[in-house]
């Protein structure tokens, strides 16, 4: 098996097997950008019997954490050790780069994905729940951006409640400065306007399924009610059907999101079967 930097030229194989994996995916979107970004990361595919039959993605989020995405293996490739020899690359890879920690995130009833994860080393270090809502009309304050000054403050706030990630535009940081710069500048991070130290939230559109979306709210309870009722008002005014929380299993918002009228979503599993929709977070140190 050949696994190299991926080049311009295998963009049609690549959308091929894209295609053969999954309808509606991400990567179309984002591959051209990633092939062309040298600089922050690297796009890998894996060659076999002269055939592209896997792609993987690295993102170096800092100089610390490198972010694993878009591994896809060709379904008529797979228990070929595709998977396996993909993400042994990109480990390599993220060392030879200096970076001290891998981290990914798969959809909670991804099983064979989080097998194949534990397999290659990486523990499960966060697991975040999918609260939603359907809009509404609300009172709620004005929010809006911090002060890039104001950030250091944020980042005590987060350090006493114990919260150390940062999930922004599908990726999870370290909580720190940088991170919240990161979110600060996608436009993406509010605060209260009265009270801009006193709970934060990162607020992305997603629009394949037409909603806001948040990840694990900080602060006290009665900040982060105003915010997250901030978050409906705004999705409401924009025509959303639906906002979503995701919160770490133990959060101790959960009573208040279940005060507001959130609930947990629910998928079907098969066989009659069901359980509450979410991520997990994995890591390698």
């Amino acid at each position: 098996m050949e696994i190299r930097r991926a080049q311009p030229s295998d963009r049609k194989a690549v959308m091929a097997l894209v295609a053969a994996v999954s309808e509606g995916d991400y990567i179309p979107y984002c591959w051209d950008d990633w092939v062309d970004d040298t600089a922050t990361g690297i796009s890998l595919v894996a060659r076999l019997d002269h055939r592209l039959v896997g792609i993987a993605h690295v993102h170096f989020l800092s100089k610390r954490v490198a972010w694993f995405q878009a591994l896809r293996v060709l379904p008529t490739a797979r228990r070929m050790g595709v998977g396996k020899a993909l993400s042994q690359a990109c480990l390599d890879y993220s060392a030879r780069a200096g970076r001290q920690v891998a981290r990914l995130l798969i959809d909670i009833d991804n099983h064979a994905s989080r097998s194949l994860t534990a397999q290659a080393g990486f523990s499960m270090i966060a697991e975040w729940l999918r609260l939603e809502k359907a809009t509404g009309p609300v009172s709620a304050p004005d929010i809006e951006p911090p002060k890039q000054e104001q950030l250091p403050r944020l980042v005590e706030l987060a350090q006493a409640n114990g919260v150390n990630l940062w999930h922004t535009d599908w990726e999870t940081y370290d909580l720190d400065v940088e991170a919240l710069s990161i979110s600060l500048r996608n436009g993406t991070l509010h605060v209260l306007a009265d009270s801009p130290t006193a709970t934060m939230l990162d607020i992305s559109y997603d629009e394949e399924d037409e909603e806001y979306r948040a990840y694990n709210p900080v602060g006290e309870p009665m900040a982060v009610s105003q915010i997250v009722q901030a978050m409906e008002s705004a999705a409401y005014e924009r025509g959303l059907p639906r906002i979503a929380v995701l919160l770490a299993a133990d959060s101790p918002h959960l009573p208040t999101l279940q005060q507001l009228g959130f609930e947990f979503a629910v998928i079907n599993t098969g066989n009659g079967d069901s359980m509450i929709d979410g991520v997990t977070i994995w890591e390698y140190t």
